[in-house]
């Protein structure tokens, strides 16, 4: 197991993909230094979100009772819609389905039902 220094470590989250908030490109990024803290907030300015924005997302993330009810519902959609999803293709012959264990993601080999 490798274990890297907090200071390497960078992580990017978005409002559209973790909250299914079409549209609202807006997002979040740790930097584990300041250096590169420093270097992207040169660019940032031309990204900012409105105050409005702003606010709205953090009431939204600040309603913790919430945030739980709405990750275990959307866990258990994603969960049914994968389920669904991986049964009609492999109903398909010639068609595999990979295992996936990350959101709504279809690792589907199309080789044999393609096949010149």
């Amino acid at each position: 197991m490798k274990f890297y220094a907090l200071s390497t470590f960078v992580t990017c989250s978005s409002f559209s993909k973790d909250f299914s908030l079409n549209g609202a490109r807006v997002g979040v990024m740790y930097l584990g230094t300041t250096h590169i803290c420093q270097m992207s907030s040169k660019i940032n300015f031309l990204f900012l979100p409105s105050r409005n924005t702003q606010f709205i997302l953090q009431q939204l993330i600040s309603d913790h009772e919430w945030i739980r009810f709405y990750i275990a519902l959307n866990r258990q959609r994603l969960t049914q819609r994968y389920t669904q999803v991986k049964l009609a293709l492999e109903m398909i012959e010639g068609i595999k389905v990979r295992r996936s264990n990350a959101g709504f993601f279809i690792w589907a080999d199309f080789k044999k039902s393609y096949a010149c």
